[in-house]
């Protein structure tokens, strides 16, 4: 083979080299980015399942709506009333939970949740708020149901982990003799009009 042959040969590998790989990086970029797009998917039939943690309170678990139904919550909230059990023999308990809001203007109107949660988790628990006593602050990590199909459609939570956040405590209220003023006056003039309207009565006859 002559070198004049020998050099075309060369001069047409080279030439085909350089259309071939321009193409090849062409395809690998193409197959790159579908395996993107199918990373990427999003399948817009797929049912939500649940799996989204709400941080969110109990004045909202309260007035929530179909959104939040069988989501998973977490909440805050002052034990209050009794332990109540679940089933006779069951594992598992029903608490109460306040929302923890703070007087305004001297009223109170705090929202409340059902949780229901395991003995375990209750046995935590050392103080339920009524008079005399604050009940224990907890976190409650568990799944909302706006009516629940196990119990008699209430709105719940069920519980899967319980925290205490701060230890319950007694109150001790004093005895203030000033605060009995009022209704002892008023009852002392109640008692004297009576007694008015009774001899201004014998006095009619």
């Amino acid at each position: 083979m002559s070198k004049m042959a020998k050099r075309l040969m060369a001069l047409g590998f080279a030439l085909v080299l350089a259309l071939a790989l321009p193409l090849f990086a062409f395809a690998a970029e193409a197959a790159d980015d579908q395996n993107e797009a199918l990373q990427n998917y999003v399948n817009e039939r797929q049912i939500p399942d649940g799996s989204f943690l709400y941080d969110t309170s109990i004045e909202v678990l309260a007035s929530a709506d179909i959104l939040y139904d069988n989501t998973t919550v977490v909440v805050m909230g002052e034990v209050v009333g009794d332990r109540i059990a679940a089933d006779v023999g069951s594992n598992s308990s029903w608490i109460t939970l306040y929302s923890l809001h703070k007087k305004v203007n001297e009223t109170y109107n705090p929202s409340s949740i059902q949780v229901y949660v395991s003995n375990t988790l209750a046995d935590t628990i050392d103080t339920y708020g009524r008079y005399n006593a604050h009940g224990t602050h907890v976190q409650v990590n568990g799944t909302f149901h706006l009516a629940c199909v196990d119990h008699d459609g209430i709105s719940d939570i069920h519980a899967d982990s319980l925290q205490v956040v701060q230890a319950g405590a007694k109150v001790n209220d004093p005895l203030i003799l000033s605060e009995f003023f009022p209704g002892i006056i008023a009852v002392a003039l109640g008692l004297l009009l009576m007694l008015v309207y009774r001899r201004m009565k014998e006095r009619a006859r």
